[in-house]
């Protein structure tokens, strides 16, 4: 047998392996060269406008003292367990919005009422305008 049947041989046995990694690996390769050339255009801010930010946290102020002001203690326990987690995250990003200190973000259920609280009158103290009336804001709530 002479070196070139034993290429031949080799070729024929390696053609599969070698179109399989081809198949796998040119589309890999030219999309990496192209987004190489062509870069996508930079995402913008990472978080939202602060007008959207104080929205969303007048309608969940809002939601929050409706929510202490209901008589069924079942569902209240919960929901406002999540609203106060919810009103945590937004003061957080408004609070970066405006260069307030704050503490640092908790875990899923939010800061405790005391500190969100004290958060919330931080944040009014430096020009966001919440809305009166509230528990967490005028402090009825600091358990």
């Amino acid at each position: 047998m002479d070196i070139g049947q034993v290429a031949q041989i080799t070729l024929v046995l390696l053609s599969p392996t070698l179109a399989f990694a081809a198949a796998i690996y040119v589309p890999r390769a030219v999309r990496a060269v192209w987004r190489r050339i062509h870069p996508e255009p930079d995402p913008g801010p990472l978080s939202p406008p602060i007008e959207e930010v104080v929205a969303n946290l007048h309608r969940l102020l809002r939601q929050h003292d409706a929510l202490l002001h209901t008589p069924d203690v079942a569902l209240r326990a919960r929901r406002l367990k999540a609203l106060e987690a919810a009103i945590t995250d937004n003061a957080l990003d408004a609070a970066r919005a405006l260069d307030v200190p704050a503490p640092a973000a908790p875990g899923p259920t939010g800061l405790r009422p005391a500190t969100l609280s004290r958060l919330l009158r931080d944040l009014a103290a430096a020009g966001l305008v919440l809305p009166r009336g509230v528990g967490l804001v005028d402090g009825d709530r600091l358990t």
